[in-house]
Order: structure tokens, then C-alpha cells, then sequence
């Protein structure tokens, strides 16, 4: 079973030609960073316009890595439907370039610890892992992927269920989520600043410090990390008063 796209012609162009054009201008304009091996990143999931450039800084670094990984686990937080962790009841997903296959041995595997369950109603029209395979698209060839997404469920237990995957080195771990939402620029900018610091200094008496719709997808990477001695490193930060947004 093919999942078609959700979003396309909201959050991006339902053109490939032109969705392809704009997310090469975008990486293009990113910052070069020497950065070559890194292992997750969190990126953003808002439309395009708000949220592709900072999502591009970290794509841009995923062309880098070697070797290159040849399953991506995509982690996000189910925001159309009450869950609890969830993987993919589809084969494959679709976007405007292309069709990618999921890596349903694994998801299989998942299910069997109890701890994941398969919910089509939470991911049908789930935008957040979506928004990110465009940009995998065109970084990456000859992958799969394994679409995960997590409501109410403990990010210690999901981690741990995670582990040996995430120490597999074919294997690269995206976690979907913005920050803050609907705030005054300043008060943005301050409640964003301690999820950040949050994260950098893996701190996990997370309670309350963390703002963010992924707030669990962030959680499990954090415990992941502390475990494995993976030192976090702040590539972009931006909200949408300073991409395509007013600041009040």
C-alpha cells in the first residue's frame, strides 16, 4: 500500500520541477559547515517558506556523511489523531519526486516489543515526517525509511526499543519538530533559547524545558545520545518573524 502525498501544495510545491528548484536554492544558501559524520539531526516541519531554510542546514550536512546511511529512521509527533508510538501500515511513501520504499522488517521488529502499534488514521494525513522526504529525496539515493510517530508514550522505553538501530551505522535518525509556537518574536526567541540549551547539554530533567510539538521524538534523542556520547551541536536556529513571518 502507497501513501500519497498530504500536504503537497500546502506546505511545498506540488511541482517537481519547482519543488526540486526550490529546495537546491535552498541547501545552496546554506552556511558550509565541516561536519562530517553526523549521526541525527532535529529539523523542522512548517511549510517551506517558514521552516526551509533552517530544514536545508541540515540536509546540506547529510550530503557529507560516509558512509552513507541506507535507512533513515523519520521520528515525529502525531498531531491530527490521539496515539500512542506508531509505525507505518504503508509500503511506501509518495511525494511530488518520486516514490520511496519503507523498511517494514523493521517495522515489524518494532511491533513486536509491544511499544509500537499501526494507526492510519494518525498517519494519513500526518504532515511532519511528509515534509522532510523531498529534502531526502534530493540528498540521498537508494534508501528506505522508517516512519515513526509518537503521541502519548515514554520517550525512555521508545529509546531503548531504538538503541540497537540507532548504534547501527547504516542507519541515520531525523527527528521532526518545531519549537515554540504563536509567541511575540521576543518571547519566542527566550522560550526557544532554553529548548535549545536543553538539548545541547542533554539534559534530561526535560520537565517543563522543553517547548516544541515533538517535545517526545526530541526526549527519545536525547536519551539516545546520552547513551551513546553523542554531543549534540547547534547548526541553525530561526522562527518565522525572521524567515516569512511578522514578529508579533
Amino acid at each position: 500500500m502507497n501513501r500519497p502525498p498530504a500536504v503537497a501544495g500546502t506546505f511545498y510545491p506540488t511541482s517537481p520541477q519547482e519543488l526540486s528548484e526550490e529546495i537546491n536554492a535552498l541547501i545552496n544558501q546554506t552556511t558550509h559547515i565541516e561536519f562530517p559524520s553526523p549521526k541525527a539531526f532535529i529539523v523542522p516541519h512548517a511549510g517551506y517558506i517558514y521552516s526551509g531554510q533552517v530544514a536545508a542546514a541540515g540536509f546540506a550536512l547529510l550530503k557529507q556523511k560516509r558512509p552513507f546511511p541506507t535507512t533513515y529512521f523519520l521520528i515525529g509527533p502525531a498531531h491530527r489523531s490521539y496515539t500512542s508510538a506508531t509505525v507505518s501500515c504503508y509500503d511506501s511513501y509518495e511525494t511530488p519526486l518520486g516514490t520511496i520504499p519503507i523498511n517494514n522488517i523493521i517495522g515489524n521488529e518494532l511491533l513486536t516489543s509491544g511499544l509500537f502499534k499501526q494507526d492510519l488514521a494518525a498517519e494519513a494525513s500526518e504532515h511532519c515526517l511528509e515534509v522532510q522526504l523531498p529534502f531526502l529525496q534530493t540528498v540521498a539515493d537508494n534508501f528506505f525509511i522508517v516512519p515513526i510517530l509518537c503521541g502519548d508514550c515514554d520517550s525512555k522505553q521508545i529509546a531503548q526499543a531504538l538503541s540497537p538501530y540507532f548504534l547501527d551505522p547504516t542507519n541515520f535518525f531525523i527527528i521532526s519538530s518545531d519549537l515554540s509556537h504563536y509567541l511575540p518574536y521576543e518571547t519566542a526567541k527566550t522560550c526557544d533559547n532554553t529548548t535549545i540549551k536543553t538539548i545541547l547539554e542533554l539534559d534530561q530533567t526535560y520537565e517543563n524545558k522543553i517547548d516544541a510539538c515533538g517535545k517526545i521524538p526530541i526526549e527519545i534523542l536525547l536519551h539516545l545520545a546520552k547513551e551513546n556520547n553523542y554531543t549534540p551541536t547547534l547548526i541553525d536556529y530561526k522562527n518565522s518573524g525572521e524567515t516569512a513571518g511578522t514578529k508579533d
